[in-house]
C-alpha cells in the first residue's frame, strides 16, 4: 500500500477500537508520503479525544517493508491505553526512510502505551527509521521485544541506543530511553 493510503481500526469515543490482522503470504508493504505530507499508514490507536483502548494490530507475513515515511501504529493520543503491535516475519522486516513502528502514548495522552514485538531471521533499520514504544505523556511506556538472527542499525541517533548494532548468536538486553530490548536466537 503506498500514497498515503490507511487501513485502520481506530476508536474516536467510549468504546474500544477493534483490532486489525493483516495475513499476507509473501510480503507487507507499506509506502511513502503524499505531497500533502500524509503517510502510508496500518494502525489501531485511539485518537485524541476517545477515551477507549485501541486493538491489537498483527501483522504475519514472510518479509516487510516499512519505507520513505510510512508507519505501523499500535498507540494512543488519549485516555485509552495504546494497543500491542505484533509482527511476525519468517525472513525479514526492513524500516526504512524516515519510517517507523510504533507502540507509544504520544504527547498529551495519559493511557499506557502497548508493547511492540517483532519476531524475524533479519531486521534492518535505516535511513531515519524508527521503532519506538516511547512514553511522550503521563501513561507507562509498554515493552519492545525483537526475536532475531541478524540485526542491523544503520544510523545514528534513533531506535537502538544510538548505536549502529549487528548481532548474531547471543541474547542481550539493552536499557534505551526507560525501556527494554531482549534479543535471543
Amino acid at each position: 500500500m503506498g500514497d498515503g493510503a490507511r487501513v485502520s481500526a481506530d476508536t474516536f469515543g467510549i468504546g474500544d477500537s477493534g483490532n486489525l490482522n493483516v495475513n499476507a503470504f509473501n510480503s507487507v508493504k507499506v509506502i511513502g508520503v503524499t505531497g500533502n505530507n500524509i503517510r502510508s499508514t496500518l494502525a489501531s490507536q485511539a485518537v485524541e479525544g476517545s477515551d477507549g483502548n485501541a486493538g491489537t494490530l498483527t501483522i504475519n507475513t514472510k518479509d516487510l517493508l516499512v519505507q520513505d515515511g510510512a508507519q505501523i501504529s499500535a498507540g494512543t493520543f488519549a485516555a485509552g491505553n495504546g494497543g500491542q503491535l505484533t509482527i511476525n516475519a519468517t525472513n525479514s522486516v526492513q524500516v526504512l526512510g524516515s519510517s517507523g513502528l510504533f507502540a507509544a502514548a504520544e504527547r498529551n495522552s495519559t493511557g499506557n502505551s502497548g508493547d511492540l514485538t517483532i519476531t524475524t531471521k533479519k531486521f534492518l533499520l535505516s535511513d531515519n527509521a524508527r521503532v519506538s514504544v516511547a512514553m511522550r505523556g503521563v501513561g507507562k511506556a509498554g515493552n519492545l521485544k525483537i526475536k532475531c538472527s541478524k540485526l542491523i542499525s544503520k544510523q545514528w541517533g534513533t531506535g537502538f541506543c544510538r548505536s549502529f548494532w549487528v548481532w548474531t548468536g547471543r541474547k542481550f538486553n539493552c536499557k534505551c530511553r526507560g525501556s527494554t530490548i531482549n534479543r535471543s536466537l
